[in-house]
């Protein structure tokens, strides 16, 4: 089945859930495949943020991506010393995080932390459904059975723990209803081609009429679009595990 009917499918599925979403949600929007097209689907209902430090590449897509879209976006651009706050944060609740997880949940952190609003949405599952890592695109690992075992077993109960903590509901739609059942065991080549990963969900924000730069976009983590990453690798690194 080709890529096009993939993505209506999936278009069909997340419409499915509107009804679960909340007026007045917020977004964390970076500007990438993920997070564009569920505001796409849901803009009625959703307050757009950006989270970064100024000039970072998150914030720059966010703010284009809102101009083209006629949408109002809040920035809240971060500084080393609340960036490092929300790390020290991350590592209260769990003392075990390796690197790599501690920037990805430092940014979850500081935008719950900073968000007025109670419902919080995010693009969270998307990569390991459809194909998003590096590691599925080179041929390290040819399946996502792993990832997702590590998102449903460390990875969301943390999340929650985090969101918990600062008072706030995820919302996920990548994992609600029957999209996970659905995509998740797909083949490999279904997600991925001419070595780009996430082929149905760019095309779905192609049909969604998005503009080429957001379906285009190579994937780039949350630490590294916001600009975390620098700034906690050399107080952070060696105070995790690996």
């Amino acid at each position: 089945m080709d890529a096009t009917i993939r993505a209506k499918e999936l278009l069909d599925r997340l419409s499915d859930s509107e009804h679960l979403i909340h007026d007045g949600t917020a977004i964390m929007l970076s500007g990438g495949v993920d997070s564009s097209l569920l505001l796409a689907c849901y803009s009625s209902k959703l307050i757009p943020y950006s989270i970064g430090f100024p000039g970072s590449q998150d914030i720059l897509m966010a703010t284009r991506l809102c101009n083209d879209l006629g949408m109002k976006l809040k920035i809240i651009e971060a500084t080393e010393e609340t960036v490092k706050d929300a790390a020290n944060h991350v590592l209260e609740l769990d003392d075990g995080i390796n690197f790599t997880e501690l920037g990805f949940e430092t940014t979850l952190f500081f935008a719950l932390s900073s968000i007025n609003e109670d419902f919080v949405m995010t693009g969270q599952g998307a990569d390991e459904i459809f194909y998003g890592y590096s590691k599925f695109v080179d041929g390290r690992e040819d399946s996502n059975s792993s990832s997702l075992k590590i998102l449903m077993e460390r990875t969301l109960p943390r999340e929650n723990k985090i969101s918990s903590a600062l008072g706030k509901k995820l919302v996920l739609p990548y994992l609600m209803g029957e999209i996970p059942e659905t995509f998740k065991s797909l083949s490999r080549e279904d997600h991925i081609r001419n070595g780009v990963g996430k082929i149905i969900v760019r095309e779905a924000c192609r049909l969604k009429g998005l503009p080429s730069y957001i379906y285009q976009r190579p994937k780039k983590a949350a630490q590294y679009g916001t600009g975390f990453s620098r700034h906690l690798e050399l107080d952070f690194r060696r105070r995790v595990s690996r």
